[in-house]
């Protein structure tokens, strides 16, 4: 009797248990899927200089969809053809054309020739907005330099490489450099151009000349020890005093492209895609340069082929890869368009030729080239090498020599090295093995090929090493 209850007490309770089963809300079970990192989540991204005149863009920065749109042409000015004919290619002539690769890539570009220093300072102080501005300058680093003072309510910043200028700017004197006067004044020439008046302090400087010691006077002064003069200033009769130009000097002059730094951060976007269009116009100019330039010819006012030919060899193109070391984003190299900077405003200080302060922060933006590089790495290609073996010409005497104290003589090595990157650089000290030791440590230290720096015995005095920039073989 006692099993059977039992038995009855279970059946009921397994009928409640299905009843209860069958009557229950059977919402589906969703399983948590993986949570993807939020847009303030910390990721890997490439370098980004820290002393960025303008900060990289954040994770949490608004899409370049919402940033706001031009709305019209992208004005741009060039001191001259020749530094132009890249987006001039690009842009298929001056005015705008949708059809072009500018057009291709969303923008639109007017393009504008000047030659002195004051028309770029006014085009960018009017802004892309008045017909009569620019939004991009196209100019050598140093008449960033030396527009500074006008031009610092504006923030102006670098935000690409365009090309090196190679013999543009020539030193001249009657005597070697290393035979300047050891005190009291010393009378330089210009012309009045930042590039070629900038190379001379820099030239002056390496020689042994601080630069308070120099006085600028015009061509032609009867008391002139060296002349620091554009290409385009030079006479042929004064090739024979020749000692130094910007062809051994290749890394010192950069053509640059200059906006403020208000526009880049309000049209990143618009700058990224102009210097994508940029990167095009110079591959279709270096793959064909004699066509590029009978159509560059063709535009109202430009100059006859041959001529532009001509000033197109005095420029050697920077690309992507050299503007990534360039611009602090990848790279040990000494020459930076920062540390140029730095020199550059140094000497013109000393010198008393500006008077503003150096800015506290970097003239350099790298958001634009940072994101092209990103979005498409294979765009990036290493930076030209100077010869890892370099060879010196027999009886070759030093186109200039540095005397460095022996606590900076590793970085007076690397800039001169970097500077100079097709010539020899033969380094000497009182002890040989110290002088083995710059050598290799420098090589180290910049991330220069074995063999890019030679050991010399030229007489040094005390605790210094001598730095001797040899001729291009």
């Amino acid at each position: 009797m006692r099993q059977n209850l039992v038995f009855l007490i279970l059946i009921g309770l397994f009928g409640v248990l299905a009843i209860s089963l069958a009557t229950r809300d059977r919402a589906s079970h969703a399983v948590p899927l993986p949570i993807a990192p939020s847009a303030s989540a910390s990721t890997p991204e490439a370098p980004i200089s820290s002393q960025s005149a303008a900060p990289s863009p954040s994770a949490s920065a608004a899409p370049a969809t919402s940033v706001a749109k031009l709305g019209r042409p992208l004005r741009v000015i060039g001191n001259g053809w020749e530094t132009l004919a890249p987006i001039v290619l690009a842009n298929g002539g001056l005015e705008p054309k949708k059809d072009s690769d500018v057009g291709k890539a969303g923008i639109e570009a007017a393009v504008r020739v000047a030659r002195e220093l004051d028309d770029f300072e006014a085009a960018l102080a009017r802004g892309g907005s008045d017909g009569d501005g620019a939004d991009v300058a196209v100019i050598p680093l140093p008449n960033l330099v030396a527009s500074y003072q006008k031009l610092q309510a504006l923030r102006p910043v670098v935000v690409f490489a365009s090309a090196w200028s190679r013999g543009r700017e020539v030193i001249t004197a009657k005597q070697p450099l290393d035979k300047l006067p050891a005190s009291g004044e010393v009378h330089l020439a210009t012309d009045g151009t930042p590039a070629a008046s900038y190379f001379g302090l820099f030239a002056a400087e390496l020689a042994g000349v601080a630069p308070a010691r120099l006085r600028a006077v015009e061509p032609g002064d009867a008391k002139i020890h060296l002349s620091a003069l554009s290409r385009r200033e030079f006479k042929a009769a004064d090739q024979k005093d020749v000692l130094l130009s910007t062809a051994e000097a290749v890394r010192f002059a950069p053509i640059v492209l200059v906006c403020s730094a208000a526009f880049v951060e309000k049209h990143s976007d618009s700058v990224e895609h102009f210097v994508e269009a940029w990167l095009a116009g110079a591959k279709r100019l270096a793959s064909d340069p004699t066509t590029s330039a009978r159509s560059i010819s063709a535009l109202d006012n430009a100059p006859e082929p041959i001529t532009l030919l001509a000033a197109l060899g005095d420029l050697v193109p920077i690309g992507l890869g050299e503007n990534a070391e360039l611009l602090g984003l990848s790279g040990r190299g000494a020459v930076t368009i920062d540390s140029l900077t730095l020199r550059m405003w140094r000497l013109a200080r000393e010198a008393k030729w500006i008077t503003v302060a150096q800015p506290e922060r970097s003239l350099v933006v790298t958001g634009p080239v940072a994101q092209i590089v990103r979005a498409d790495p294979s765009q990036l290609r290493a930076a030209p090498s100077a010869d890892a073996a370099p060879k010196l010409a027999k009886g070759a005497r030093a186109l200039i020599v540095v005397r460095a104290p022996k606590d900076s003589a590793e970085s007076a090595i690397g800039f001169v090295a970097g500077v100079f990157q097709r010539s020899p650089i033969r380094v000497s000290a009182a002890e040989p093995k110290l002088a083995e030791s710059l050598v290799r440590v420098s090589s180290e230290r910049f991330g220069l090929p074995q063999g890019r720096l030679l050991t010399g015995t030229t007489a040094a005095r005390g605790a210094e090493a001598v730095v001797e920039v040899m001729p291009v073989p």
